[in-house]
């Protein structure tokens, strides 16, 4: 699970460079759930061309209804902490 969350963390944190790199990645290929959701959430978002920060996914997950199966806002922020 360490490298689930080192790549949603990269993918958090610099979509442009992340993306083109985790092409070959789908959501099945993840363990938990949670990082699933967020995985397809995170590619999704990118094809339409939409934002991708810490905010706009938060509200991504929340209308898609996705966010506490997420583990809330706190995990978008957790995945993000040591990520360099």
């Amino acid at each position: 699970t360490e490298a689930e969350r080192a790549v949603l963390g990269a993918m958090l944190l610099d979509p442009e460079r992340a993306m083109p790199k985790v092409q070959l990645l789908q959501a099945e290929h993840f363990h938990l759930t949670k990082h699933a959701i967020l995985f397809a959430t995170l590619q999704s978002m990118h094809a339409a061309g939409q934002p991708i920060d810490k905010v706009t996914v938060w509200e991504r997950l929340a209308a898609d209804g996705t966010l506490q199966q997420v583990g809330g806002p706190a995990a978008l922020v957790e995945l993000t902490i040591g990520v360099a």
